[in-house]
């Protein structure tokens, strides 16, 4: 996915030039450090557990977890054996 179909679908806020990408991300980190530290620590809690409630922390969790079982599979030692281009290839034979 380009950056601007993440951007026209909603998965970004903006998009930058990677030429201008430092300079507007210490903008954005400059205008989010003179927030007040209490403030965005009571705002990031109230986030997470919001996030809690709606099961973001159990569905990490359970991704985690497929994640690490596949790696015990014989597809994933075979894949990995040959090779990250090996699967690169692959991939994109079937796309």
């Amino acid at each position: 996915m380009s950056a601007m179909e993440g951007h026209r679908i909603g998965m970004v806020n903006r998009v930058v030039a990677r030429a201008d990408l430092e300079t507007s991300a210490m903008s954005l980190a400059s205008d989010i450090a003179k927030a007040p530290p209490l403030s965005m620590k009571m705002l990031k809690g109230s986030l997470n557990r919001t996030a809690d409630m709606q099961g973001f922390r159990n569905a990490i969790q359970a991704h985690f977890d497929t994640h690490e079982l596949c790696h015990t599979t014989q597809e994933y030692k075979e894949v990995r054996a040959a090779g990250l281009d090996t699967a690169i290839a692959r991939a994109k034979s079937l796309a």
